[in-house]
């Protein structure tokens, strides 16, 4: 009777092992999945996402403009770096036409921007891209590409007439300030002024983008006994007019 108990619990054995091995394994599955607007590229060394996300252009978008306004929208704070060039791989620095560091401090529902500040080639294909600052170094995202109008699809601003200070002017004494007036221009978006001072260097005070309903800008902060140098264009739909001539101001 003994033996017969000990061959039952063996065969109960070996049927459960048989059982077991027959099973089919059970694996780790995983189910990615998206937000409407498309997945994000996760960094395996970071284990978050750092990368901006692209708003305008679009990948592969035709553009109205030869002087498009960058959007995107950044992840994390921190240094930003946004790329424009004709190079897809981004390695040649005598084609690369934006190069630029932005230092995100806040992150917001609004977009990043950025301006471009010379008109770009008619009817050519650019790529771009935004990278990030992290432990490991910049790490860029996949370039987007998009195409520039055709050179007759717009008209580009015409010149501004400015109205003062005239050139070569000298102002009164202990002035510290001056308003820089022009006629409006048709159509403009923007004016761009730049100014330098007697040392060829950029005057910040004097070089600023301007709304283009805008006629007049008071620059501040001016130096006694210089020479400043300045000049100014308009930005409408279609890109970038021509600037002015180099015209100055002197400060007793």
């Amino acid at each position: 009777m003994r033996i017969i108990q000990l061959c039952c619990i063996a065969l109960f054995c070996m049927l459960s092992l048989g059982v077991m091995s027959a099973a089919p394994r059970q694996t780790a599955t995983t189910q990615e999945t998206c937000p409407e607007e498309g997945c994000h590229t996760y960094l395996p060394i970071a284990k978050y996402d750092v990368l901006a996300r692209l708003l305008y252009p679009a990948s592969s978008e035709s553009i109205t403009t030869l002087a498009p306004i960058l959007l995107w929208s950044p992840i994390m704070l921190g240094e930003h770096r946004v790329q424009v060039s004709t190079d897809s791989t981004f390695s040649t620095e005598a084609l690369m036409i934006v190069d630029t560091e932005h230092n995100v401090s806040k992150i917001s529902a609004t977009p990043a921007f950025t301006r471009i500040s010379s008109n770009l080639q008619p009817g050519t294909a650019y790529f771009w891209r935004v990278g990030s600052f992290t432990a490991r170094g910049w790490v860029y995202g996949e370039p987007q590409t998009f195409f520039t109008p055709a050179a007759d699809a717009g008209t580009l601003p015409p010149a501004v007439t400015v109205l003062s200070p005239r050139t070569n002017s000298v102002l009164k004494r202990n002035s510290r300030s001056v308003v820089i007036k022009w006629q409006p221009v048709s159509g403009a978006l923007l004016y761009r002024i730049r100014m330098e001072d007697n040392t060829g260097k950029s005057f910040k005070n004097g070089t600023a983008y301007i709304n283009g309903t805008d006629t007049s800008f008071t620059v501040d902060g001016l130096q006694a006994k210089n020479q400043y140098t300045w000049k100014i264009r308009a930005y409408n739909s279609f890109g970038w007019g021509p600037y002015t001539e180099e015209l100055v101001f002197i400060t007793k």
